[in-house]
């Protein structure tokens, strides 16, 4: 019998250096993106659209939070 194959997978430092660069670049175009086609509010003087501004950011904040909570739960889980 052969043993299995182990269930981890690992990147490596520098791998896993060029996955967090791939990944905070696609952030950044994501954003660059809907800030192009007006589905992000551009900040103004006006306090309305500072305000909602705001709370698209605290929204984007709390959304990326729990994307590094499932990740850091899916890790363990995995």
């Amino acid at each position: 019998m052969e043993p299995e194959p182990p269930s981890q997978v690992r990147l490596g430092t520098a791998r896993g250096a060029e996955v967090v660069k791939v990944a905070v670049m696609a952030l950044y175009a994501l954003l660059i993106a809907f800030g192009l086609c007006k589905a992000l509010p551009l900040a103004s003087i006006e306090k309305s659209n500072v305000f909602m501004a705001k709370y698209f950011c605290v929204r984007l904040h709390a959304l990326f939070g729990a994307a590094l909570a499932c990740g850091l739960v899916a890790v363990r889980v995995v």
